[in-house]
């Protein structure tokens, strides 16, 4: 126990703990970093959401849309029955459930897909800031840069997500200014030069 709270202390000596003032930078052999909000507070995951979002409302669209097509038939097809024969209205039934099947199978790709699209962007951005958090753990002198989430206790002043966020966006729009284009998910926006 006497060894937890001395470790406490020197953390908390160290400088503001999560939570408190805006750290001031350190030398220190641990840093922390958290990789959502890095994700989630920079250009690049902003972008990223926006685009998922765009494509997931899009497909929520065409899923409507073709839901009220895929009802009227079925409403057109229910009508028809009385004037057809068992055998014809089994048919066309089939028929409808075929493609009725097929159409959900080719949504649920359509679903996947968004959702691959998502997973690839997150991989990408962690490969694309590594060498973002390399430097600046090389300038403080880190041995280790930890996730913020599975630390229980550290000082302020050892995390660089804040820092790590206003070089991430910088990338971006350098890069931007480089090509003339917008900072867009799908280019190779963020590298220590």
């Amino acid at each position: 126990m006497r060894g937890v709270l001395l470790a406490a202390a020197l953390i908390l000596s160290t400088g503001a703990v999560s939570g408190q003032e805006t750290p001031v930078p350190v030398q220190a052999p641990v840093l922390t970093v958290d990789s959502e909000r890095l994700l989630t507070d920079s250009l690049f995951g902003v972008q990223l959401d926006q685009s998922v979002a765009a494509a997931s409302e899009a497909l929520s669209a065409e899923n409507s849309t073709i839901e009220a097509e895929l009802e009227a038939e079925e409403l057109a097809l229910t009508e028809l029955r009385p004037s057809l024969s068992p055998e014809e209205f089994r048919s066309r039934a089939d028929q409808f459930d075929s493609k009725v099947q097929e159409i959900r199978a080719a949504q649920a790709a359509k679903a996947r897909e968004i959702t691959s699209r998502q997973t690839a962007g997150k991989k990408t951005f962690i490969q694309q800031i590594t060498p973002v958090l390399a430097a600046i753990a090389r300038e403080r002198g880190a041995l280790i840069v930890l996730e913020r989430q599975q630390v229980f206790l550290s000082a302020e002043s050892i995390d660089i997500t804040l820092e790590a966020i206003r070089r991430i966006n910088s990338l971006m729009a350098q890069d931007s200014e480089r090509t003339g284009d917008e900072p867009s998910v799908d280019q190779t926006p963020v590298e220590q030069r």
